[in-house]
């Protein structure tokens, strides 16, 4: 039979603030359990908590996961992983406009249909560079009277 803590117990036990572990239970992040009408949780779940405590993945509203691949909603660790940049880049996409989200509270939540348009924007970056990397190197080499073959 798994021991159970109370709230109280629970944040000594972590070093957190009570409020801290409520905020936690609230967002989904750490698991409890309600018996007679007051939380408790166990000391595998605390571990738990702590070793995934910067994760977003599993944060929910009503009851539902916010970031959900099967429901296509992402946040902008993972979309910056499918699009292959920087999550600095996926804020500055949002922020210029590029790319559409929404927020809830401290999170971008980004559609998959924003993803796919994207990728297919940065598909077009990343060819039109390509060409033009090798049309300046034909260009380089016309000049330079080297021989085409040996840079393209």
């Amino acid at each position: 039979m798994t021991q159970y803590l109370s709230i109280p117990k629970a944040a000594k036990h972590v070093r957190k603030s009570k409020q801290a572990l409520y905020r936690a239970i609230c967002r989904g992040t750490l698991q409890s359990i309600r018996i007679d009408g007051l939380l408790y949780t166990t000391t595998n779940w605390l571990d738990f908590f702590e070793e995934h405590k910067g994760e977003s993945d599993r944060i929910k509203k009503h009851g539902r996961r916010l970031f959900d691949a099967k429901k296509g909603t992402y946040n902008v660790k993972q979309v910056a992983k499918i699009l292959n940049v920087l999550p600095s880049q996926v804020y500055d996409y949002i922020y210029k406009g590029k790319m559409r989200s929404f927020r809830y509270g401290d999170y971008q939540v980004i559609d998959k249909e924003e993803i796919k348009a994207m990728k297919v924007k940065l598909k077009q970056k990343r060819d039109q560079q390509k060409t033009a990397w090798q049309t300046n190197a034909i260009v380089i080499c016309i000049s330079k009277n080297w021989c085409c073959h040996d840079i393209v």
